[in-house]
């Protein structure tokens, strides 16, 4: 048994005549009577009988154009919400990045996409996660395609690097001069930091690097995000280690470099062996080719 002869039983119940019902088929009455036969044979019943030069359907076949109707029902109830979840899954992307990253950094990537390929009208639904480990989680368990976080070795991942994002001082405005990069923080002695908190994916890096200047700042003020900690600097509540990211160019504080170098080596990742449709292949050649030469 198979959905066509279900088709063809539905139309001669309907029509209660070969030649209509395969007509309305595009295919011979032999074709029809052949088929009709065959699933009478796998039943083990009749399905419809002679009357005149028409037939009738049998009570077996009345009892069975029920289940007939609720199969193809459902079969045809599967096959558009297959071609709707298809359409969505070839017109939409899902990414997403660790939230230490810049919302700009997104933005300016997308929409340098849609300018190179306008015809696409790609959906794309961006979240964020906590930290990288989640962002892998997330790209591994299919909920993403993509993602953006700090590269993390995982044989079922594959990490493209994009850049490297260095950690540097941010101060507030005019307050403090170096003409050299920082080499010793005895100058900030006595004066009270802003940090992110401890529960903060990046507060573990940077107190390795105050450790590393064998530095123990007075932490006055905690954050929970980079735009956070920003306006505190911004406003004068003390300086903080952070990253040089693109949201650094849009702060009003200084920013100093150190001696050590201390990075984040940020990379774009997908599942190995994952199936890509044809916009997620334009996609990911996009996003390796538009940081190629770019400079960060």
């Amino acid at each position: 048994m198979n959905i066509q002869q279900l088709y063809y039983f539905k139309s001669l119940a309907k029509y209660e005549h070969y030649g209509n019902a395969a007509k309305e088929n595009l295919i011979s009455t032999s074709s029809l009577s052949y088929s009709i036969a065959s699933l009478e044979e796998e039943l083990d019943t009749t399905l419809f009988i002679k009357s005149g030069r028409n037939i009738k359907i049998t009570c077996s076949g009345k009892i069975f154009l029920e289940y007939a109707n609720n199969i193809l029902n459902n079969y045809e109830s599967c096959l558009k919400e297959i071609t709707a979840f298809s359409k969505e899954q070839l017109n939409s992307i899902n990414l997403i990045s660790i939230d230490s990253l810049s919302s700009d950094f997104i933005a300016n990537l997308l929409k340098e996409f849609n300018t190179s390929f306008p015809k696409e009208k790609i959906n794309f639904k961006l979240s964020t996660g906590t930290d990288s480990n989640f962002v892998v989680e997330s790209v591994k368990s299919g909920k993403c395609r993509f993602g953006f976080c700090n590269r993390i070795d995982d044989p079922l991942i594959i990490n493209y690097s994009l850049f490297k994002e260095e950690f540097v001082l941010i101060a507030p405005k005019n307050r403090y001069h170096f003409i050299d990069k920082i080499s010793d923080f005895s100058i900030f002695e006595n004066t009270n930091f802003v940090a992110f908190n401890e529960s903060y994916p990046m507060a573990n890096n940077i107190k390795k690097i105050y450790q590393a200047y064998n530095f123990h700042p007075k932490i006055l003020y905690n954050a929970s995000s980079d735009i956070q900690l920003h306006s505190f600097v911004e406003s004068g509540l003390g300086p903080a280690i952070t990253l040089n990211s693109e949201k650094i160019k849009h702060s009003n504080v200084d920013v100093f470099k150190l001696d050590k170098l201390f990075e984040r080596d940020f990379s774009f990742i997908w599942l190995q062996g994952s199936e890509l449709n044809k916009n997620e292949l334009e996609f990911k050649k996009f996003v390796m080719s538009y940081f190629k030469n770019k400079k960060f």
